[in-house]
This record gives structure tokens, C-alpha cells and sequence, in this order.
């Protein structure tokens, strides 16, 4: 395994520890939400990233940021990093797509809208990081 993808393992699990921590106070409902996002996103990284673009080039790219600059040169539109990860979940990862999109909406939801996550959102976004930990940890 390259650093780079350990370093990205390392991050999405450091992130779920902390999770399972707030978790824990049961006071923070909100952050629970959103840092179980954030570990999914790396998580989701560790997986897809490197990945071999299907060009002249064989252009490899690392991480989202480049993908998002790959895909600004090729269509002239720049789109946020969270809506190219969700294509490439979609494209790359079906089975946990609609999962990674109600965690997106989720964490969204409580950082910007409303703070206040009832327990059964909070106890599903906390599933639905296990689960794709399971999905993206495999080799």
C-alpha cells in the first residue's frame, strides 16, 4: 500500500474513532452526523483514488482535487469536490451510493440548516459509516 493510501485509511479511521467518541457524550448529535461523513469521505478516497483515466494519457489521479481539475480542463465546468465524489461513488461504488448521498444530506442538514439530529438520524449515519467502512477497508 503506498503512504498516500495509508495516510487516507489512517484519516477515515482517526475520523470514526472520533465519531464513536462524541458519540459517546451523548450531546452532540450534530457532529456525530457530520464527522461520520467526514470519515466516510476518506474512506470512500482510500478506495477509488488512484484511478486511471480512460484517456489519451492514461492520466492517474490521486485525490479529489485533481480529479476536479482533470474534469474542468475536459468539460470547461468546475463543480464542487462533494458533487464530483458523489459521481464517482455512483459510478464506482453502486453499492454504497445511495448510503454516501443520505450521509451527505445528513451532515449537510446539520451544519447548515438545522443543528438539532434526532437519535434515529444519528444512530443511521453511525450505520451507514460501518457499512462502508466494511466495503471501502477491503483490499
Amino acid at each position: 500500500m503506498s503512504r498516500r493510501k495509508e495516510i487516507k485509511l489512517q484519516h477515515a479511521i482517526h475520523n470514526r474513532e472520533l465519531c464513536l467518541a462524541i458519540d459517546k457524550m451523548e450531546k452532540y448529535p450534530d457532529w456525530v452526523v457530520t464527522v461520520a461523513f467526514y470519515s466516510v469521505l476518506h474512506f470512500v478516497d482510500y478506495k477509488i483514488f488512484p484511478l486511471q483515466m480512460k484517456d489519451n494519457n492514461d492520466t492517474a489521479i490521486n485525490n479529489i482535487m485533481q480529479y476536479a481539475d482533470y474534469q474542468e480542463k475536459r468539460n470547461g465546468i468546475r463543480k464542487s469536490n462533494h458533487k464530483h465524489r458523489e459521481n464517482l461513488v455512483r459510478k464506482n461504488l453502486p453499492d454504497i451510493s445511495e448510503y454516501f448521498n443520505s450521509l451527505l444530506r445528513f451532515s449537510s442538514s446539520a451544519r447548515y440548516y438545522n443543528y438539532q439530529v434526532d437519535d434515529k438520524t444519528k444512530q443511521f449515519s453511525i450505520q451507514i459509516l460501518k457499512k462502508i467502512e466494511k466495503i471501502c477497508s477491503k483490499k
